[in-house]
């Protein structure tokens, strides 16, 4: 009796032998490091946030009135040189006013509020300009934070030191365990910008008209990094 082909296959293939899986080589040893580095510098930009709010028992009346007061406002913003690219509205609202009287909500009226985040690239303008717009409508100035327009370059700075920091720190581990340092297999980055805050003013503030009240102090752009090398003999 013939066996068919396709039967011989079949039992062929059951029969054969599995390849055994390859030998592992030798396991990779690695290093793993954070570095971190600064980069300072005086800031030369300021950004802030003014409010401006009117409150009417007509909603009608209380959007009306600030809208002329946000428009005399970014009248004088524009004098003072601020580009209209740094101006820019963070919120506006129409909002119910509401009081409490033996437990019930009594309505009162209605405020009407825009913020607006401005960016001020000359800091010698600062205290003139804060004034007059305060003169000119705005309710509270929402604190200011100082930056640089120089962020690139302080962060690509910052990232060298950090990197260089990884490597020395990776390095005298690697001599500690009587090893080289061989290919970088990761390299991961973290940064952020340690910029100087600064409090709240509003139009009752005693230090909001006051002549030089900037103390723009320094930023500093800080990266981390977290990095692994491979150890060699």
């Amino acid at each position: 009796m013939k066996t068919p082909i396709a039967l011989l296959l079949i039992l062929a293939s059951a029969s054969g032998a599995v390849a055994a899986p390859a030998p592992a080589g030798p396991a990779v040893r690695t290093v793993s490091v954070e570095g971190e580095g600064d980069a300072r510098a005086l800031p030369d930009q300021l950004v802030c946030a003014l409010a401006v709010w009117r409150d009417d028992k007509d909603p009608g009346t209380a959007r009306s009135q600030g809208a002329s007061a946000v428009a005399r406002v970014l009248a004088v913003l524009k004098r003072r040189g601020v580009a209209d690219a740094d101006v820019q509205t963070a919120r506006a609202a129409v909002e119910a006013q509401v009081t409490y009287d033996q437990g019930k909500q009594m309505p009162v009226g209605y405020r009407a509020s825009t913020v607006m985040t401005v960016r001020l690239r000359k800091l010698e303008i600062y205290d003139a300009l804060i004034t007059e717009a305060i003169e000119a409508g705005a309710n509270e100035l929402r604190g200011a934070t100082f930056e640089s327009s120089r962020y690139r370059a302080l962060a690509d700075e910052a990232r060298l030191k950090a990197v260089e920091d990884a490597r020395a720190r990776a390095e005298a581990l690697a001599k500690a365990a009587g090893a080289k340092l061989g290919r970088i297999l990761t390299l991961e980055e973290h940064a952020g910008m340690r910029p100087v805050p600064m409090p709240q003013l509003t139009r009752n503030s005693g230090g909001m008209l006051g002549a030089a009240s900037l103390a723009p102090g320094e930023i500093a752009v800080h990266i981390n990094v977290q990095a692994v090398w491979e150890l060699t003999d």
